[in-house]
């Protein structure tokens, strides 16, 4: 930690105790001067209390007084809040709301003042003010402290050097990190070493000020080594234990309770109420567009059944929540000989395959293919606007779907998305999902889940929303590329 920090850091506490004074002093001056507040404003608060500003103002030297002890036990508020903390990873509406309680738990003294001793009494208005006053005082001393910081950071002092060892995902993830708003204060030295004999000098050539392990080579013993060398040299250290690396993005606590540190995985936004609250959407939704679709239904059906006959809807095979297995609905867009059966390739279209060893590649690595013989007229024109998933609504009905999650998978493509793929057995499957409006077919399948996993991990019906009205856009687009004649084959999306 650079004393300049330190320093700052430690500069805080007079600085908040004068704000608070000042926000005290700015009160009782314009409580007494000037009534911005009347009691008709407030209503009601204090009703037995009779507003009377030449007989209930208190005296200054007795207001000074009580003041005089109030804004040290703040400070000692702020304290037990984190608010002097020296690391730098709460954000602005966290140190807000820190603040604000202890500023509102000071002027709770206050109160019981008013309960204790008889001759003490302020009026609601000078009590307000206070409050006011010391929440924008504070935070805005605080931001005069940030400025200078910054700008001393622009010219070089005080910058912190941070040491980065790793070159994986989650050492790229933190190096992006601490190049994000407090950028300045950081200056980054990314070290690839996977030894401590190699490490150590550069923790005095490259003069660093804190060192971060994010390698899983170094062991145990490795970390202690580093640990005790950067106490001996004044240097900060830390590292990011090797299962949290395979977790990015997961949410988690470190619990201390039983005399070690137990890092405890919380589980995702899509446990608990979230899952309520997501079905409940999934339902409502899925209702409505089942009765807005109600034409395209009885459209659709009967330009089907006249030009390709029937069934009008087949069933596919998938894997759903809990790795279980589930049935989609879709309307028919394969001619009927090319149609698979049962989940299975049709022999018409292994023939083909076997004869076309170009399409037979891009079907082993997509499962798609860009020009693909099976698809009848009808059938292209309903997958490239996505209106040949209409019925799917019904299976989100039916709770086998929900309208945003994963794409369900057919059990084959479980080698292709890995043992990471697991992850997505948390949720139902989606109609639509994070990666389909992210790129769609032509992200590979490491891309796929890590979209998928992020979503999960960071799920809100705010999310969804997004997700929706960006497919909404898409098969908006399709339908009018269509019509125009400049639509992108349905394996864009």
């Amino acid at each position: 930690m650079k004393r300049s920090e330190l320093a700052f850091t430690a500069l805080l506490v007079p600085l908040d105790a004068l704000m608070l004074f000042l926000a005290f002093l700015a009160a009782y001056y314009l409580r007494d001067n000037v009534t911005l507040l009347s009691p008709d404003v407030i209503g009601g608060l204090s009703s037995r209390i009779q507003y009377n500003p030449a007989s209930t103002i208190q005296p200054y030297a007795q207001y000074l007084h009580y003041v005089a002890y109030l804004v040290p036990g703040m400070v000692a508020i702020f304290a037990l809040t984190g608010l002097y903390s020296l690391t730098r990873t709460a954000s602005f509406w966290q140190r807000l709301g820190k603040v604000a309680l202890g500023v509102s738990v000071g002027l709770f003294f206050i109160l019981l003042l008013f309960l204790f001793k008889r001759d003490f009494f302020l009026p609601r208005t000078t009590v307000l003010y206070s409050w006011l006053f010391g929440i924008v005082f504070v935070m805005a001393g605080r931001a005069l402290i940030r400025l200078i910081q910054q700008a001393l950071y622009r010219l070089g002092t005080g910058v912190v050097r941070v040491g980065v060892v790793g070159n994986n995902e989650a050492a790229k993830t933190l190096m992006k990190q601490l190049t994000k708003g407090w950028s300045a204060q950081y200056s980054l030295v990314k070290i690839e070493e996977d030894d401590v004999d190699g490490l150590l000098p550069h923790i005095t050539r490259d003069q660093i000020d804190e060192l971060i392990i994010v390698n899983e080579k170094f062991t145990v013993e490795n970390l202690i080594t580093l640990r005790n060398r950067c106490l001996e040299q004044h240097v900060g250290f830390g590292f990011l234990p090797r299962a949290l690396t395979a977790l990015q993005g997961a949410d988690y606590t470190i619990h201390e309770e039983l005399g070690i540190p137990v890092i405890e995985v919380k589980p995702t936004p899509l446990d608990g109420w979230g899952r309520i609250a997501k079905r409940t959407f999934d339902i409502v939704v899925s209702t409505l567009l089942i009765i807005i679709a109600s034409p395209f239904y009885l459209l659709i059906g009967l330009v089907m059944f006249l030009t390709s006959g029937s069934p009008l809807v087949i069933r596919h095979k998938r894997i759903g929540r809990g790795g279980l297995p589930i049935v989609i609905s879709k309307y028919r867009s394969m001619k009927r000989d090319w149609t698979d059966q049962n989940g299975k390739l049709s022999a018409k279209f292994q023939e083909y395959l076997s004869q076309h060893p170009d399409a037979a590649q891009e079907w082993k690595e997509t499962a798609k293919l860009k020009d693909d013989p099976r698809i009848s007229a009808i059938g292209k024109l309903l997958r490239a606007t996505r209106l040949d998933e209409l019925p799917q609504f019904f299976d989100v009905l039916r709770g086998d779907l929900s309208l945003v999650g994963p794409r369900p998978i057919i059990d084959w493509e479980l080698e292709k998305f890995g043992e990471k793929a697991r992850i997505l057995f948390h949720v139902r499957p989606g109609i639509t999902g994070p990666w389909q409006v992210a790129g769609g077919n032509k992200l590979p399948y490491d891309e796929r889940v890590r979209l998928n996993a992020h979503y999960i991990e960071n799920w809100s019906l705010g999310l969804d929303m997004v997700i929706l009205t960006k497919t909404a856009w898409l098969v908006v687009a399709g339908i009018l590329g269509r019509l125009i004649g400049r639509g992108e084959s349905e394996e864009a999306y």
